[in-house]
């Protein structure tokens, strides 16, 4: 089951626990549905394709640094974004 959001956006208690580096496929499950905002889950940061050309594991040493990280940038820039895109779609006529 994967984090939800209180009505307000933020994120419940239960995502506050402390996450270690994960070393299993179950464990990189798990730290990809941490909830960074609303709209946007770690997972969605943690795939690269060039990464992944090469082989390196894209995951952070320090994954509770790295979901303080997301979700202040999906606080101050990416979630703002989003919203003023909703708004400028709705803009144009359906076509």
């Amino acid at each position: 089951m994967g984090s939800r959001t209180s009505p307000s956006g933020q994120c419940k208690a239960k995502d506050r626990r402390p996450h270690r580096k994960p070393g299993s496929l179950r464990a990189r499950e798990e730290l990809g549905r941490a909830r960074l905002s609303p709209n946007f889950f770690f997972r969605d940061f943690l795939y690269s394709e060039i990464a992944d050309f090469y082989g390196v594991a894209n995951i952070p040493d320090d994954p509770d640094a790295a979901i303080a990280a997301g979700r202040r940038l999906c606080e101050a820039l990416l979630e703002p974004l989003q919203a003023g895109s909703r708004s400028f779609c709705s803009d144009f006529p359906d076509t």
